[in-house]
């Protein structure tokens, strides 16, 4: 940080503060020595700073335009970038303000601040934002997903259901049809539970209280279920189906 004074009525510069000694510093001290503030800002905007900041730091930084829109008590600033003597580049702040002597007279206090940490900062806060954007986006798009196939999955069973509601409906009369009718509602309706049970699994997954529970289950039995569920519309697409278990 550098703090300078400059004389509105000479316009050169004094250096009240400097805590960070470097080339550039030095060389503007010397600059102020011999010339105005307005020769030092300039040869500082053409010898330093990066170009896309050369033009507003030319306008915003002139003395003349200082002494018009810089009123006391407020803080004007203007950030910008520099290429330093040894290649590196860092951002600063130029801050100027008005101030009241104690004759009455008027001054201006000016200052250049790096503030290569806070821009790191922003820069840091501005990656997270944006991961937890692109995140929020994949969960979205996942989610999409997730119920787009969850409901063709859900559609399966059902339509089962009621295929063979149907046709339970059409043999009252055959017990054995009845009955093999009325198994198949039954399974299918448990392969739909099991989905639901699943849609909500998913869920406690999502908050982190699921259990694992290991259960031994039955490979015929799940192919049982399967058939349920898809014979019939198999059958009404014209699909063959077989299947033969190695015990």
């Amino acid at each position: 940080l550098t703090v300078w004074l400059i004389d509105p009525e000479n316009h050169r510069m004094t250096l009240l503060r400097n805590n960070r000694d470097t080339k550039i510093t030095r060389t503007l001290i010397g600059l102020s020595q011999e010339k105005s503030y307005d020769e030092v800002i300039e040869y500082y905007i053409d010898r330093f700073v990066v170009s896309k900041y050369k033009d507003s730091m030319r306008e915003k930084t002139a003395f003349s335009y200082l002494v018009e829109h810089v009123d006391e008590g407020k803080l004007h600033q203007v950030q910008y970038a520099i290429i330093n003597l040894d290649g590196e580049k860092h951002y600063f702040m130029f801050c100027s303000t008005r101030l009241t002597n104690e004759e009455g007279k008027f001054m201006l206090a000016c200052s250049f601040r790096d503030i290569d940490a806070i821009v790191d900062e922003e820069k840091r806060k501005q990656k997270e934002l944006e991961e937890a954007r692109e995140a929020a986006e994949a969960a979205n798009v996942a989610k999409t997903s997730f119920l787009f196939n969850m409901s063709h999955d859900i559609r399966t069973p059902m339509n089962a259901i009621m295929g063979f509601r149907d046709l339970l409906e059409k043999h009252q009369e055959v017990p054995e049809e009845r009955a093999y009718y009325l198994m198949r509602i039954k399974e299918s309706s448990e392969v739909l539970l099991s989905i639901i049970n699943n849609v909500l699994e998913m869920a406690r997954i999502e908050k982190g209280t699921v259990e694992i529970e290991e259960t031994a289950w039955s490979i015929e039995q799940l192919h049982d279920s399967l058939t349920s569920v898809f014979q019939e519309i198999m059958e009404q697409k014209g699909i063959a189906f077989s299947w033969e278990l190695n015990a």
